[in-house]
């Protein structure tokens, strides 16, 4: 007589093997996951350091620029220097500073108490630079051309804010040391961005001063800048 067969563990034996078979798969998905989170963790870490470096990088050299224009205050008290190198200078890295900040801004958030704060160390220092300029322009006689932009990064004054800058960035380049921008937040709770709404007469975001004498609101073109500067 031949044996006889236990289905009953035959069928625990089925059910082991898929037991395993299933086992494989599920270690597998759980250990891509945890490559995955190990993966994006690293970037977000890398992201993060070189942003915290930038953000250094920007107090300190805020303190350098607030060091020169100090001093370059004092020398034009003595001086009747008309050197514009030192201006040219002054200007370039605070172009650079410009765009570290946007990288903040990008990174941590436009309204990230860091970042702003930082933006108002900024903004003191354009101003100081503006006033600077105007006295130069004076003194020296030179035909600079000085724009004020008030911009703002809140709904839904952001998206015409933008296109604004992206023209003055066009102008920059080919206007180059003829024509000096500042850019200036219009919600920065600093009282000299209020005492200079009120000077030029500054009611709402995205708003040029040209030269402290020709307003234009939300311009939409460059030709309705560059005809103010030839």
């Amino acid at each position: 007589m031949g044996k006889t067969v236990n289905y009953k563990n035959v069928r625990i034996l089925e059910l082991k093997m898929v037991s395993r078979k299933r086992e494989i798969p599920l270690l597998r998905i759980f250990l891509a996951f945890l490559i995955a989170t190990f993966l994006f963790l690293s970037g977000f870490l890398v992201g993060y350091s070189v942003s915290y470096l930038k953000y250094q990088n920007i107090a300190l050299r805020q303190d350098e620029i607030k060091y020169d224009l100090l001093s370059l205050d004092l020398e034009s008290k003595f001086l009747e220097s008309c050197d514009k190198s030192v201006f040219q200078s002054i200007s370039i890295r605070l172009d650079e500073m410009g765009k570290m900040l946007n990288i903040l801004e990008d990174r941590f958030g436009k309204l990230d108490e860091k970042v702003i704060e930082q933006k108002k160390r900024y903004t003191l220092l354009e101003i100081q630079h503006f006033l600077n300029v105007k006295k130069y322009k004076e003194q020296c006689k030179q035909n600079i051309s000085v724009i004020l932009f008030f911009y703002s990064n809140i709904e839904p004054y952001d998206n015409m804010g933008e296109r604004m800058g992206y023209i003055l960035d066009t102008i920059k380049v080919r206007k180059k040391e003829k024509v000096m921008i500042y850019s200036i937040d219009y919600d920065l709770k600093i009282s000299i961005v209020d005492i200079l709404k009120n000077v030029y007469n500054v009611t709402s975001p995205n708003t040029l001063i040209i030269d402290e004498k020709i307003k234009l609101e939300s311009v939409e073109n460059i030709r309705e800048i560059e005809k103010y500067l030839d």
